[in-house]
């Protein structure tokens, strides 16, 4: 996402030597435990990674979700995290007062909150470092979904609404350990300030923006090419389930239905296409990078898809796949040459590539 000038990714994303082995990974779900009961997002957990993950739907009306899907190693100095979307608030503090929520005037702002919560949620972590932060504007055409309100307002009462993808590079120390932390975002909100003639207090602000999907990549600095390689699996793994987006579908054209009347098409667009636009731009962006430091790009860009008995299996385009449906275990590897062998890889059966159209 952003510019050419992120070389600092080439250092911590160089993948060195292919495996010797393939990696093995067994194919993971978030649940829609509360309306569906549908597997909502699937990703891949290389062995010796845990996942955990979340999903719930927002309120008032749950047309919107928050789910987080994160793996990480045991001793947690390995970690790929994705937040699908989410919604946050600002409202500003009067006099003295603190102003509550997220603060977002670029998307970066989101990612440096992100990064500060990260390492204060590990145990022995300190010495946060900001290396490399990259702000850049969205198309045009995804402001269009902000409606005629762009930019609109007067003396008193501002509105501005940000549509901008980020990226951060930080690095801090996980006892005694240096960390490298990559995180690319893309914010999508609006921004409501108030001015009041000749009052000695602060103009009042308040934001609501939707944030996402926003992927989060934690190596140890000098983690070998193996980790590396298992970290750009399960970030190039995450996913929507078709069955659980059908649902979706269903379920907000219902509400637009009942809830827009005339109106329902045009709000039905934008809502049923906020994610997909939103991860589609996200990976254009981030696509967009030098050559020389694509290597976090094709964590969400460079993919291809793959059956999986009558799923879709998503790996980095330099990746193949072998899927063993006995012990529901994959065997990836980016070597072109290799094979499963061995005792008990009898049943493993090459990945077929899905292309457009064939889904």
């Amino acid at each position: 996402m952003i510019s050419s000038s992120i070389a600092l990714l080439c250092a911590t994303f160089t993948l060195g030597a292919a495996p010797a082995s393939g990696i093995k990974c067994e194919v993971q779900s978030a649940v829609d435990s509360e309306m569906s009961g549908l597997k909502a997002f699937s990703f891949l957990v290389p062995e010796g990674w845990k996942a955990n993950t979340s999903f719930r739907w927002l309120p008032p009306n749950n047309m919107a979700f928050s789910s987080d899907l994160s793996v990480a190693t045991p001793d947690l100095h390995a970690m790929v995290d994705c937040v699908e979307h989410t919604v946050l608030t600002y409202m500003s503090g009067f006099g003295q007062q603190p102003g509550k929520g997220v603060f977002i005037q670029k998307a970066s702002d989101f990612l440096r909150f992100r990064a500060s919560r990260l390492v204060a949620a590990l145990p022995g972590a300190s010495d946060l470092t900001i290396l490399d932060e990259q702000n850049t504007e969205l198309p045009a055409d995804m402001l269009q979904q902000a409606g005629p309100g762009y930019g609109s307002g007067d003396s008193m009462h501002q509105r501005t609404f940000l549509h901008q993808a980020g990226y951060l590079k930080a690095k801090f120390t996980l006892n005694g350990v240096e960390m490298t932390v990559d995180l690319g975002t893309e914010v999508f909100g609006e921004t409501s300030s108030v001015q009041i003639p000749g009052s000695t207090r602060p103009n009042s602000v308040s934001q609501v923006n939707r944030v996402g999907p926003t992927l989060t990549v934690m190596l140890e600095s000098g983690a070998p090419a193996r980790r590396r390689a298992e970290a750009k699996i399960i970030a190039s793994s995450f996913q929507m389930t078709p069955e659980f987006h059908t649902y979706w579908v269903k379920m907000v054209t219902h509400a637009a239905q009942v809830q827009l009347g005339v109106n329902a098409a045009e709000q039905r667009a934008s809502d049923l296409n906020w994610h997909e636009n939103a991860m589609a731009n996200f990976r254009k962006q981030m696509q967009s990078k030098s050559d020389t430091t694509h290597d976090f790009c094709n964590m969400v860009a460079n993919q291809q898809d793959y059956r999986l008995g009558n799923g879709i299996v998503t790996l980095p385009n330099d990746y193949k796949g072998w899927w063993d449906p006995t012990s529901s275990v994959l065997m990836i590897s980016d070597n072109p040459q290799f094979v499963p062998s061995g005792a008990g890889t009898q049943n493993y059966k090459a990945l077929q590539a899905v292309h457009a159209g064939d889904r």
